[in-house]
This record gives structure tokens, sequence and C-alpha cells, in this order.
């Protein structure tokens, strides 16, 4: 089971990137395992698509979780049609602080896109 998180740097310790199709790298942490792997981002630079094109990545990687802060309706829609679940990162948060999130169950899994100033909503069904 794996988990992608959009990073703004090449380190566990750095902040998670808003810019999801433009983040300047991505980690894929290994839940299984307890290990990561830190990846730049080869769509950052695209001026159209860059988040479609990830999500595409993301799922022929086989990844079944992200965790970010923001994503588009585009993307949102290609990540939830292949199953991948997203879980909403608090803005400012660290990849590793994300990840320590997650395993504790204290981040929300987000079902619907919504735009807001967010720009998506969680909604916890408990």
């Amino acid at each position: 089971m794996k988990i992608f998180i959009p990073s703004s740097g090449d380190s566990i310790e750095s902040p998670i990137d808003s810019r999801f199709g433009r983040c300047q790298y991505f980690i894929i942490y290994d839940i299984v395992l307890d290990n990561y792997e830190i990846y730049r981002n080869p769509f950052a630079g695209m001026e159209n698509a860059s988040g479609s094109s990830l999500a595409l990545t993301i799922k022929n990687k086989g990844i079944e979780y992200v965790i970010a802060s923001h994503i588009g309706k585009k993307t949102f829609n290609i990540l939830s049609e292949n199953e991948i679940k997203i879980y909403k990162a608090e803005s400012g948060s660290t990849v590793k602080e994300a990840i320590t999130n997650y395993l504790e169950g204290n981040l929300y899994q987000v079902f619907q896109y919504a735009q807001s100033d967010s720009f998506f909503q969680p909604h916890n069904l408990n």
C-alpha cells in the first residue's frame, strides 16, 4: 500500500507542495515496508495538464492513496475514477507530518470535489 504526497523539496521534512501537478518533487511512502522514495516531478514545467499527467502516473504506479492540500477538478476526477483515495492535508504541513497524521487516522478522506477557498472539502462519514 503506497501513498503519494506532492513535496516542495527533496526531503520528507519538506512542506507539502500546494501545486499538485506542478510540485517540484513527490514522495511515495510504502506503508507496508515503512520506507519512501523521492522523485523529481517530470510535469512541473508543463503549462497545461500537469495534474492530469501526474494523476495518470499515480494510477500506473499502483498507488492507492494521495495526501494533498490542493487538487484541481480534472485531477480529482481522474484519481476518483481510478479508485485512488484522496486525503486532505493541512496547508503548511510537512510530508512527514502528513504521513504521521494519516497513519494515526487524523486526516479526512475527500469523497467529493467542491470548489471553495480550499478547493475541496473533506467529508467524514463518521
